[in-house]
């Protein structure tokens, strides 16, 4: 009763579009059907909104944002303001990682700042719970297509109240708008083949993963098609923007796959480590050894699932490829080894456990595997068992949302201890403020970019009247020990303040280690110059003010 009662409520059976016959040509075409179109806006809907209560309620708009949003508002924002004058969709950042993540999330950004007039980290964070919103109503037609409506909306349903794919589609990172276009081109793959291809590539503009997600999901469509001519329209629909793309980054950064590289030279390879060698405990081991069984066996699946084609093999295959993917990040290379340090301080492997499983990196597997639970309880078992399954496949299915709300309290953990970390960032950009005279340039760290921010939009100084202390001559110098031929150094630091025209040096104590150790370290610059070149103005939370004296 309850099932025939549902198919009722759902109109299983009814398409959002029908064929209709046109009457002088005698060929088929596609009317549109309002309820289908009613359907997608409340699925919007749905999703949009939940995620607006999380952003009001959890992760503070505008304020309290973790991870790289500042850095990648930062891009966007100095991009606009300094990088396009010096040449076409020349990015720009304080730290050198402009070409890093890619080309699109900076242009998106951008429109958000030029339509909305504001450069509030509450653009960033709006634009992602738009196309986070969007790629849930992918989901639900890709789901409805290729299986039926009742799991299409449990899978939609399911994304709408996860609480880590709301969690991360609300802090403003750019994957919600890389995985639309990687899910937007699987959904348009059978019709629009040249759009499909066309949408993994600019995937592949967001994140370098995102790049080569694309690139294998080209692969499998050219592998697995059972039309040859979609392949080949999705084949130049995707290297025809990939070989622009290349060319933008072979002129500005000399490496035409710059993005894949360095995410594999960062990541795998650990080149940002410093070369800092952590020795994992057993609880580490044993995990970075179960991400390593993991990481074959999805790989395992993937390919399984190519070669068996089941239905929507393109959404299968994608989804047991972010799996292994990720899972390779802890299982391989340096990423785990890097974050050990970390974990050193959890008390329970649990604790790292339920850490990890909230990082961005697992928000979609696990979105991805509440589509597979509803796909099969409302597809799959009723097809085998019939109808009367119904009634159980809704109450497992609403237990299970229930038992993933539990993983609010340590993404709350999680969050509260990164949001933290801004907190004093607030102080010290006022009292950066309180000392500029607005005349000169503001040589701010590298690595602050919630620093820049804040100076920017809540102090009213333009990134014009910024620069980082990234291009000073002491990260390019190419002797052993700048202090052993000081006088001859100090003359390019002189020149380099001066055509920087810099009033404000900001520095911070991590500047000052020891020497022994870092015969760079610039820390040493300012207790050499104190009084000189530099006379110290402030001292705050970690940070150093000094007023540049030429």
């Amino acid at each position: 009763m309850i099932g025939k009662f549902f198919d009722k409520i759902l109109a299983e059976d009814e398409e959002i579009t029908e064929k209709v016959r046109n009457k002088n040509t005698g060929k088929e075409r596609k009317k549109f059907r309002t309820k289908g179109f009613v359907w997608l806006v409340l699925i919007f809907l749905l999703a949009f909104v939940s995620r607006l209560i999380i952003l009001l309620i959890v992760t503070k708009p505008g304020y309290g944002v973790i991870g790289d949003v500042f850095h990648h508002w930062q891009i966007a924002y100095l991009s606009k303001t300094v990088g396009f004058e010096h040449g076409f969709l020349r990015l720009w950042d304080f730290k050198g990682m402009e070409f890093y993540w890619g080309l699109l999330h900076p242009l998106v950004l951008i429109l958000g700042f030029t339509i909305s007039q504001s450069v509030s980290i509450l653009v960033p964070q709006m634009i992602s719970i738009i196309f986070g919103s969007l790629s849930v109503v992918v989901v639900f037609l890709i789901v409805e297509r290729d299986f039926n409506k009742k799991a299409a909306i449990a899978s939609a349903l399911f994304l709408s109240t996860i609480p880590t794919v709301l969690f991360h589609d609300t802090v403003g990172l750019q994957e919600p708008l890389g995985l639309f276009f990687l899910l937007l081109g699987i959904y348009l793959f059978s019709n629009k083949p040249f759009a499909a291809g066309f949408s993994w590539m600019l995937a592949g503009m967001v994140r370098s993963e995102y790049w080569i997600f694309g690139a294998l999901l080209l692969l499998a469509s050219l592998i697995r098609s059972k039309k040859l001519e979609n392949s080949i329209f999705a084949f130049f629909g995707y290297i025809i923007p990939c070989i622009f793309y290349m060319k933008y980054m072979l002129n500005y950064t000399g490496n035409a796959i710059y993005p894949i590289y360095w995410n594999y030279m960062a990541i795998g390879l650990g080149k940002w480590s410093n070369g800092v060698k952590i020795v994992l405990n057993p609880t580490l081991q044993l995990i970075k050894l179960t991400c390593r069984i993991l990481t074959a066996s999805f790989l395992i699946t993937a390919l399984i699932t190519l070669w068996k084609r089941p239905k929507s093999y393109l959404f299968l295959f994608l989804g047991f490829i972010y799996f292994a993917f990720n899972f390779s990040l802890f299982g391989f290379g340096s990423h785990f080894n890097t974050l050990a340090h970390y974990y050193v301080g959890f008390e329970s492997w649990f604790e790292i456990i339920s850490d990890i499983g909230v990082g961005k990196v697992l928000a979609f597997p696990e979105g991805f595997l509440g589509i597979l639970t509803a796909i099969s309880l409302f597809y799959f078992l009723p097809k085998k068992l019939g109808r009367r399954v119904i009634p159980l496949s809704i109450l497992t299915f609403l237990v299970g949302l229930g038992v993933t709300q539990f993983m609010w309290a340590p993404i709350k953990k999680h969050y509260n201890l990164k949001s933290e970390e801004t907190k004093p960032a607030q102080e010290i950009a006022r009292v950066i403020a309180n000392k500029y005279t607005g005349k000169g340039t503001i040589l701010v760290p590298a690595g602050a970019p919630n620093l820049s921010y804040l100076l920017v939009y809540y102090e009213g100084i333009s990134g014009e009247k910024m620069l980082s202390s990234f291009y000073s001559p002491f990260y390019y110098y190419k002797g052993e020990d700048p202090f052993s031929e000081w006088n001859t150094f100090r003359e390019e630091i002189i020149d380099w303040l001066e055509v920087s025209n810099a009033e404000l040096f900001i520095t911070t104590l991590s500047d000052f280690g020891d020497e022994k150790e870092e015969l760079k370290d610039i820390g040493k610059m300012f207790i050499l110059e104190e009084g000189k070149l530099f006379i110290l103005l402030d001292e705050i939370r970690g940070y150093k003010i000094y007023g540049v004296k030429l």
